[in-house]
């Protein structure tokens, strides 16, 4: 091999490692329907889509909440990414090239970490046009990913052992790039590679992955509906409807800027809906149907998927559940199985004996201990009554529950109550003082002496013994008399 022939950059974070059976993968399909996405990339944002970045801005942070069945409770996520000084944070073309290697991984089924490839392969499974930009622009995308540490709290998750893990990490640990003469390889020396971290590729092997439709995603034209349609596309199934708070969804999961005033994200949001409407991913839906107001700028939003049909059919059929599928696979149900119960029972059914299952596990019931997902599937099946302990329990839960409502409703109207007279309260001071300081001096005289003329005993006598009491009887004598003149007219 001409060493002059070919100029070679090494990114190294570890030794080199053996050298692994898998090599070039010749032949790219020229469309990829059947591509893949990583789920927990499709989850959150990996780059921000503000207009106005800051160069020196070396870290975004993505937060949101997620219930948790075996806890019950919410558990807040946060995803930090933070950039190296000389590439700085990840852009939405760097997240385009990053799903680009998923895609080369797939096509070699997720065999091996390390990834070979060409730069005009993967130039042209980007459909970019190979000119000297783009290749700059993918090894600029390819050194950020190198840079780029991800910190991920209660926020990723590990499909293996079914939790929402702590993990840190960088995406790449190794890229090696040949610039060599396009797609002209003599041999597999000649071959640029990537390497990707331990716990990305675990999560390849483990199967959190789910079904995406690579050349759709590659036609859309914005950033933004590129992101929503990733993350829709998660959390859609069969005749599925999905409704998100307005604001998380812009900010918290396209990565819209949170200094974005609502009728800039709304206008953002709608042109990217528009897009994937037009595409029939959405059903197209009316913009009061769309938005529903929750409060004062509190707004959900409302989406609608679209029967697949003809060219655009995006297969739905392996790793496609609903958070309910998914709360029944933790349990033990198979994946098949969870499918059709949340398809053929109320969900109110499944919630109801899916909560029971959950609480005999916690009290080490022997009647789940062996086969908690077969109980589980009989007790909806049949429609198991409920034990009468554990309706005792839910009763005195929901007892307990509406006695705490009504304790901070009574509360609540309470402090209403005390801000509305203290604001009364406020107001009438400031109408006496007014009133007061606009007499003249014989005014002021003449008001007194019809105040104290028409004063109680009690309060007169007050009056006389002086000092600090005095002038405190004096003032309400006056205060009230002042009351009854101003309400008067």
């Amino acid at each position: 091999m001409n060493k002059n022939a070919i100029e070679a950059e090494i990114l190294d974070r570890e030794p080199e490692t053996e050298e692994p059976k898998f090599k070039l993968i010749v032949n790219i399909p020229s469309k990829i329907t059947q591509g893949k996405d990583e789920m927990n990339f499709a989850e959150f944002p990996l780059s921000s889509l503000s207009e106005r970045n800051d160069p020196s801005q070396k870290t975004i942070v993505f937060e949101d909440r997620i219930h948790d069945r075996s806890q019950n409770k919410w558990i807040p996520r946060r995803l930090t990414i933070t950039g190296s000084d000389a590439h700085g944070l990840p852009t939405p073309a760097d997240e385009e090239v990053l799903l680009a290697l998923i895609q080369l991984s797939k096509l070699q089924h997720f065999a091996s970490k390390r990834v070979y490839f060409t730069r005009y392969q993967l130039i042209n499974l980007l459909r970019w046009k190979p000119t000297g930009d783009k290749y700059i622009r993918l090894e600029q995308a390819l050194n950020r990913w190198m840079g780029v540490t991800m910190f991920y709290k209660n926020a990723w998750r590990d499909k293996k052992d079914k939790v929402w893990a702590d993990e840190s990490f960088h995406v790449l640990e190794r890229v090696k790039i040949f610039k060599n003469d396009k797609n002209q390889v003599k041999n597999d020396e000649s071959v640029s590679y990537f390497e990707w971290n331990d716990v990305v590729f675990k999560s390849f092997q483990n199967g959190n992955v789910k079904a995406l439709n690579y050349d759709f995603f590659l036609g859309l034209k914005s950033s933004v509906a590129q992101r929503l349609y990733r993350f829709l596309d998660k959390r859609f199934f069969f005749g599925g409807e999905k409704r998100f708070d307005l604001k998380t969804l812009c900010h918290e999961k396209i990565g819209l800027s949170k200094n974005s005033p609502l009728a800039d994200l709304k206008r953002k949001l709608n042109s990217a809906i528009d897009e994937l409407e037009a595409k029939c991913y959405l059903l197209p839906t009316p913009k009061e149907a769309r938005y529903v107001k929750n409060g004062p700028g509190a707004w959900d939003v409302v989406f609608r998927r679209k029967p697949t049909e003809g060219a655009l059919a995006i297969d739905l059929s392996a790793t496609k559940t609903t958070s309910l599928e998914e709360a029944l696979v933790e349990v033990g149900v198979r994946e098949q199985k969870a499918h059709e119960l949340v398809a053929n029972f109320p969900r109110e059914l499944i919630d109801e004996k899916l909560e029971l299952v959950l609480k005999m596990k916690e009290k080490k019931d022997a009647r789940v201990s062996q086969n908690p997902a077969g109980f589980l599937i009989s007790s909806i099946e049949h429609n198991y009554e409920l034990p009468k302990s554990y309706k005792d329990e839910v009763e005195l839960k929901e007892r307990q529950i509406k006695s705490v409502a009504v304790t901070k409703a009574h509360a609540e109207k309470e402090r209403v109550r005390e801000l509305r007279e203290e604001e009364q309260e406020v107001a009438k001071r400031r109408s006496i003082d007014e009133y007061w300081n606009s007499l003249t001096s014989e005014e002021k005289d003449r008001i007194e002496n019809e105040a104290l003329a028409d004063a109680e005993a009690s309060k007169l006598k007050l009056i006389r013994t002086g000092g600090k009491v005095g002038e405190a009887a004096k003032r309400l004598v006056l205060d009230a008399f002042i009351s009854e003149v101003l309400a008067n007219g």
